[in-house]
């Protein structure tokens, strides 16, 4: 399966719940807290504005909690 990176912040109610559901469904993924600077910029250079942001494999940035948009870009990795 491919890797499934997770950008979020401390305190967004959106980040915990997609970090919940994708415990729930036993997804590994790497998480990046965009307090970092280094990761700000990635979003940025992803031109997302708000968060969460998840990265599954090639597919095109998937902002906000989207457990439908997940699951299809998970089925065809």
């Amino acid at each position: 399966m491919e890797k499934i990176t997770l950008y979020s912040k401390t305190g967004c109610g959106q980040c915990v719940f997609l970090k919940r559901y994708l415990d729930s469904k036993g997804f590994n993924y790497l998480e990046k807290n965009v307090e970092e600077q280094s990761y700000l910029d990635e979003v940025k250079n992803l031109n997302c504005q708000s968060l969460p942001v998840v990265l599954i494999g090639q597919s095109e940035p998937i902002v906000g909690f989207k457990p439908d948009l997940i699951e299809k870009a998970l089925s065809q990795c």
